[in-house]
């Protein structure tokens, strides 16, 4: 079975009877989003799936991720399903090496004037949710891991680093990123100082009944 096959899949999981959509509708998330990301389920991981899209098409990845949560608070991930042509590094001591860390929602780029606002985060959830409200949002999947080949991808455009309270060093190191990248501003926001470890936007905006 192909990469792509299997996020079908998962998706048809998904979506016809797993029961697993009450987690996305928990978060606030109404089905039409998470159908339209391509969102899925494989049961024989107990894992979901979040595809990540290339800018003009084409699957690139499939990251999974568990809904449960370890003693620590961490949910279990990994990637599958990678594509052959991934663009190189570039940087590193193995530049030529595929360029593995790979933001979801790069497609929603696609077609957007130069000079529109982006929203970069670090969780799929918290990119569906503002995607939800009417932003471009893209997830980084692990903060302070920004590729510039991906990176630059947002050049030109206005960005808003919007990481979990507690990664503001990454953010703004991925900021650094984005701006030597091209993007056309960056901003990097700060949470309250008394803002819980670990705050997410998807908990604010469920917390401030605004999806």
């Amino acid at each position: 079975m192909t990469a792509r096959e299997k996020a079908l899949e998962a998706h048809k999981s998904l979506l016809n009877g797993s029961g697993k959509l009450a987690y996305f509708e928990d978060r606030g998330l109404r089905t039409e989003t998470t159908k339209g990301a391509w969102i899925g389920y494989d049961p024989d991981r107990d894992a979901f799936t979040f595809p990540c899209i290339a800018k003009g098409g084409g699957l690139l990845g499939i990251h999974y991720k568990t809904a449960d949560r370890d003693a620590k608070g961490k949910r279990r991930q990994w990637w599958e399903g990678y594509a052959q042509d991934l663009p190189p590094k570039g940087h590193g001591k193995k530049p030529s090496d595929p360029a593995k860390v790979i933001p979801f929602g790069m497609e929603t780029l696609s077609g957007l004037e130069p000079g529109s606002l982006v929203i970069l985060c670090c969780g799929e959830e918290d990119a569906l949710c503002l995607r939800q409200i009417g932003f471009t949002a893209l997830s980084q999947p692990g903060a302070g891991l920004l590729e510039p080949v991906y990176a630059r991808q947002l050049a030109g455009f206005q960005i808003v680093v919007f990481y979990d309270a507690g990664e503001e060093a990454e953010a703004h190191k991925d900021g650094l990123t984005l701006r030597k990248a091209g993007a056309k501003d960056v901003r990097v926001v700060s949470w309250p100082p008394d803002a819980p470890h670990g705050a997410d936007i998807n908990d604010r905006l469920v917390m401030a009944d605004e999806l």
